[in-house]
């Protein structure tokens, strides 16, 4: 459990470039090589991606992540990915919402329209009328069912009247001329030339409005700390400078002092402008394979010449000078 958890505190200093330089290239060869400590790396910088793109970080470990880890056109490229992802995932979220909210406002709607329908006076008082006239007409059909209609009475003159209040259904008129079988083709003629009701179409429901993608501001390019291999002496061979072209966005550059032999356990390397004015330093540098990673901030790299003091510390704790660097930085 341990050793997980500084293999999480290793991983978080190196993403965020607070590694020192001999410490970085050990750990990339340890989890270069070891499959299961990759996985973790991997882990952890999905969700360093993550925090970056919802803004969970605060500015100076957004800062931190952005010179340490946006430095390859590849790490650049999973963050636009993860962006759209997220963004994508979002807007298909309010818009489930969106549907959801509208689809429950317009049943709640019907059903309270309904439920007041039913609720109110004018509806209970209609519906009590409408029993009331179904009750009598029943009974006025079984009367008429039972015997004479008795709103019928006959005179002397066998003229038909009937009981006021109750109107005779008009009974069609046929000219003497027209057959019955004329007047079913007029009837029918009239229905076929009465216009039939065009169905109005159910309203769609466009209310629903995407959210209008938003643009992915793709970070600024950083470009790649510059590497520049150094051996002791001033000039290079054919009395040339030593040349370090700076791009202007790069961190920092690392310096390769190669040396002739490996005479201490531990080196201080010393980087000063032409004045002698020492402007960075470092000490605890170890030299495998005769070769020691000096890791100069861009800040200390301006456009100029410049010297690197090497000393190494003896058994006595003194620091003996070992070699000289000479090179021209160029932006």
């Amino acid at each position: 459990m341990s050793e997980k958890f500084e293999n999480e505190k290793l991983i978080h200093k190196f993403l965020h470039g607070e590694l020192p330089e001999q410490e970085r290239f050990e750990f990339e060869e340890k989890f270069v090589a070891d499959p299961d400590l990759f996985d973790e790396v991997r882990a952890v910088e999905d969700e360093l991606i993550e925090k970056y793109v919802r803004g969970w970080m605060d500015s100076a470990e957004r800062l931190k992540f952005e010179q340490a880890f946006l430095t390859t056109e590849k790490r650049r490229e999973r963050v636009g990915f993860s962006r759209q992802l997220i963004e994508q995932a979002r807007e298909n979220q309010e818009v489930s919402a969106a549907k959801k909210n509208d689809g429950m406002t317009s049943e709640e709607s019907v059903f309270q329209k309904l439920g007041a329908l039913f609720v109110s006076p004018k509806f209970a008082l209609a519906a009590t009328l409408l029993v009331l006239i179904a009750a009598i007409g029943g009974w006025s059909l079984l009367r008429g069912l039972g015997g004479e209609d008795p709103g019928i009475v006959k005179n002397q003159n066998s003229n038909i009247s009937r009981t006021p209040g109750l109107t005779p259904t008009p009974t069609p008129e046929v000219s003497p001329d027209e057959t019955p079988e004329d007047s079913g083709n007029t009837n029918k003629r009239n229905a076929e030339n009465t216009p039939t009701p065009t169905p109005t179409p159910p309203p769609s429901n466009k209310n629903v409005q995407k959210t209008p993608s938003r643009k992915v501001t793709p970070p600024p390019k950083a470009a790649p700390n510059p590497v520049l291999a150094l051996f002791p002496g001033t000039l290079r061979s054919g009395g040339q400078n030593n040349v370090l072209k700076m791009p202007k966005t790069a961190a920092g550059a690392t310096l390769q002092l190669n040396l002739e032999s490996v005479d201490y356990k531990n080196y201080q390397a010393q980087l000063t402008d032409a004045d002698g004015n020492v402007l960075f330093q470092k000490g605890n540098l170890k030299a495998p394979g005769s070769r020691i990673n000096f890791y100069v901030p861009g800040k200390s790299l301006k456009r100029g010449d410049y010297l690197i003091r090497l000393s190494g510390k003896n058994d006595a704790g003194q620091n003996e000078s070992v070699a000289d660097f000479q090179f021209r930085v160029q932006q």
